[in-house]
């Protein structure tokens, strides 16, 4: 079934989210009423929702040192090409976890590839930003 399209919905901005796992559902369900109020098929709202809860996860668990607490950035807007971006950035230092061969972790910037349509990351002494983007739906 095509996706019904409505107006594009105004931009979903969070700032100041804590940096905790407990500050990450709000978000998730706020993301799934905003994609689906964009009009994204189902599961594209499902990739979307998964991409950008594994960026703000990433902000929990490499972001900060530990003892440090710190402040995450969530911004979806939906533009005129047509497209959905989501950028999620932190002011914090990238840090890679040890590698641990046994592990599921360190596979999340690989799996938000693989779910948006395009990723870019940015990362310098000033924090991190993961912007990804999403066809909102087919040209006319």
């Amino acid at each position: 079934m095509p996706a019904q399209f409505v107006d594009d919905p105004p931009p979903l901005t969070f700032v100041d989210i804590p940096a905790v796992a407990e500050a990450l559902t709000p978000v998730r369900r706020a993301l799934v009423d905003w994609a689906t109020l964009a009009g994204l098929p189902p599961g594209d709202v499902d990739d979307l929702v998964l991409a950008s809860y594994e960026a703000m996860a990433n902000v929990v668990d490499h972001a900060y040192q530990p003892g440090r607490h710190g402040c995450f950035r969530l911004e979806a807007a939906c533009t005129t090409e047509l497209h959905i971006h989501v950028t999620v950035s932190d002011d914090g230092q990238w840090r890679a976890l040890p590698a641990d061969p046994d592990s599921h972790r360190g596979r999340g910037l690989s799996l938000i590839r693989q779910l948006a349509h395009r990723v870019e990351v940015h990362h310098d002494q000033r924090g991190t930003a993961v912007q990804m983007c999403w066809r909102s739906r087919p040209p006319s």
